[in-house]
C-alpha cells in the first residue's frame, strides 16, 4: 500500500505527521482539508469502526487523495 501511493509505512500507520506535498495549491489543501472534516461513521460489515481503525484508513484515504490530485494534475497540464 505504502509503495503503491508512494508514502513511508510510517505515514500509514500514524507515525509520520501530515506532509502536504509542495505543488499542492491553496484550492487542493482546502479540497483535503473538507475531505478529512467529513464525519460521517466509518462502517464495516454494518458496525462502526474503532476510533484507532478509523484513523489507520483516513491516513490510506489521504494518501488516494494525493495521489489523485498529483494524477489529474498531470492529465490537464
Amino acid at each position: 500500500m505504502a509503495e503503491l501511493h508512494q508514502v513511508s509505512v510510517d505515514f500509514l500507520l500514524g507515525r509520520d505527521s501530515t506532509v502536504l506535498p509542495e505543488w499542492a495549491t491553496p484550492k487542493d489543501k482546502r479540497d483535503f482539508k473538507t475531505m478529512l472534516e467529513e464525519d460521517g461513521d466509518v462502517m464495516f460489515d454494518g458496525v462502526p469502526i474503532s476510533g484507532e481503525d478509523k484513523e489507520k484508513i483516513k491516513r490510506v484515504m489521504e494518501a488516494m487523495f494525493w495521489d489523485a490530485k498529483k494524477d489529474n494534475k498531470k492529465t490537464y497540464e
